[in-house]
């Protein structure tokens, strides 16, 4: 009894398989049931590919075949094709250079020079040349900065000394620090080491020396920081003796 229960449950399932075979291939017929778009999809075709605009009330942009997924040519492995300077990220790590030798700022100047009471000279003339390099790699503000000047001097002193006056040369180098930079003028302080050499003028020794100073720099150009306008205030030191220069002078950031 139970063998005949066995024999005739089989050929129950045998002839089920039978019928539905006919049916599943009359409702694919090209046997793939991934090629079929999706069922209840609105189907628009962008650049001759069809995609999905809306599906089950959904909105978006969904594939229309179920093996249409690696075709996306926005997938993840491109992203890494991008290289990282292109990116924000990219251009906020680099690190800048210590100088910053593509803003070297080159001028000139000229003015006037007074003398300490121990030169017995009257005020004179001077002028010169100036260089400035910003320094970004330090913390702050801070500038390499460089003059070579050239002045007259005339001595009050006995007709019988010889060379009481001449033509005098002096070099500095030193470092600014930008106390204010506004949208009309940029204020700095200075400060270093010179040396004077007096070209043989009665009783002036050659010395070495240090200045300080103010450079006021008014933009030439509103908004345009390449070009200033200087006043500069210096005064140079040689223990008990100075001299201050008072020039207006030009910097231009090349």
């Amino acid at each position: 009894m139970n063998q005949s229960k066995r024999i005739l449950l089989s050929r129950i399932v045998l002839g089920c398989l039978f019928f539905a075979m006919p049916a599943a291939a009359a409702a694919d017929p090209d046997g793939d049931f991934r090629s079929k778009p999706l069922e209840g999809a609105t189907v628009a075709d962008v650049q001759g590919e069809s995609l999905v605009v809306e599906a089950s009330g959904l909105p978006g942009i969904l594939p229309t075949q179920l093996d249409s997924w690696g075709a996306d040519p926005t997938e993840t492995a491109d992203f890494w094709a991008l290289s990282f300077p292109t990116l924000p990220q990219g251009r906020l790590a680099q690190k800048p250079p210590f100088i910053a030798w593509d803003h070297l700022e080159l001028g000139g100047f000229a003015g006037g020079v007074k003398y300490g009471s121990e030169f017995k000279a009257n005020t004179d003339a001077v002028g010169g040349l100036t260089a400035r390099v910003p320094v970004p790699g330090l913390p702050g503000n801070w500038g390499l900065m460089g003059e070579a000047l050239i002045g007259s001097i005339s001595r009050n002193l006995p007709f019988f000394y010889p060379h009481q006056s001449g033509t005098w040369m002096a070099a500095e180098l030193g470092a600014d620090y930008t106390l204010t930079n506004g949208e009309y003028f940029v204020l700095r302080g200075q400060g270093g080491m010179a040396y004077a050499y007096w070209n043989h003028v009665q009783s002036l020794d050659n010395n070495f020396g240090g200045f300080v100073g103010l450079d006021f720099g008014f933009y030439w150009i509103k908004r345009d920081h390449s070009t200033t306008v200087d006043i500069t205030p210096q005064i140079f030191f040689t223990g008990s003796s100075w001299f201050a220069t008072f020039t207006l002078g030009f910097r231009v950031d090349f």
